[in-house]
């Protein structure tokens, strides 16, 4: 499991709250990312076509905008798999022609879902608004998270050691690095508190991301527990970024 943490004083402060079983049980007010946010990210706009994507589900629409093939003509009539404790599942024709078909950029309506149901049914997700999206891989993931939040020159803390894969993509991106060694449960809190401490107040304003891998550390195979990433990283964060 990744994770890239946009290190916003709120959202830990936030996090450490929750780590407190008397807390009281609140909906917290989502942060303003913006500030967080690339250029790139800031300079985005919706494509006119998929803005589109709902209203080609009302019966009876003809679509003559964004040129979807005719699903009488894909070439797979039927799909079906068998899982290891032997149930068989199979597509229905709709269902089949849905996933052959264009659908919206953060995945299909059902697929969707479906997730989200399992993702508050499991952690009971804090907010009211939020939403997910589905990517091809861990490696798909970090690349649009990097892209969405790194401007070159930026400044990222990760792991040493780190993933490989996430290197191969933010060293050609021009940000910088600032490494920060792990012991058997992750990322040290004396180790990035000393990294971060280091650091000019310019560079502090442009270091906004922490790379981390808390379950199963590649390659260092470290496992993170919650008082660690919760409380200690936490109180580094608040008080020096």
């Amino acid at each position: 499991m990744h994770r890239v943490t946009v290190s916003l004083k709120k959202n830990v402060r936030f996090l450490a709250t929750m780590a407190n079983a008397s807390a009281p049980a609140s909906t917290p007010k989502p942060a303003d990312h913006w500030n967080f946010l690339s250029e790139l990210s800031k300079r985005r706009e919706q494509s006119p076509t998929r803005a589109l994507m709902p209203l080609m589900k009302i019966p009876g629409m003809i679509n003559l905008g964004t040129g979807l093939p005719n699903a009488q003509f894909f070439p797979f009539k039927s799909l079906s798999f068998k899982i290891d404790d032997g149930t068989e599942l199979e597509l229905s024709p709709q269902e089949l022609n849905e996933c052959l078909q264009y659908a919206a950029t953060p995945g299909l309506p059902g697929l969707l879902a479906e997730l989200k149901k399992q993702i508050q049914d499991e952690h009971n997700h804090p907010y009211e608004k939020w939403d997910v999206c589905v990517t091809t891989g861990s490696q798909d993931g970090l690349t649009k998270a990097f892209e969405m939040l790194l401007n070159p020159g930026d400044i990222i803390i990760v792991e040493a050691p780190t993933y490989s894969g996430a290197l191969a993509y933010l060293k050609p991106s021009g940000v910088r690095f600032l490494p920060v060694a792990v012991d058997g449960e992750g990322i040290t809190p004396d180790a990035l508190k000393a990294a971060v401490s280091g650091l000019s107040a310019e560079d502090r304003a442009r270091c906004k991301v922490l790379y981390t891998i808390p379950t199963g550390q590649n390659p260092s195979g470290s496992r993170a527990g919650d008082a660690r990433y919760v409380t200690d990283l936490a109180t580094v964060y608040i008080s020096y970024l």
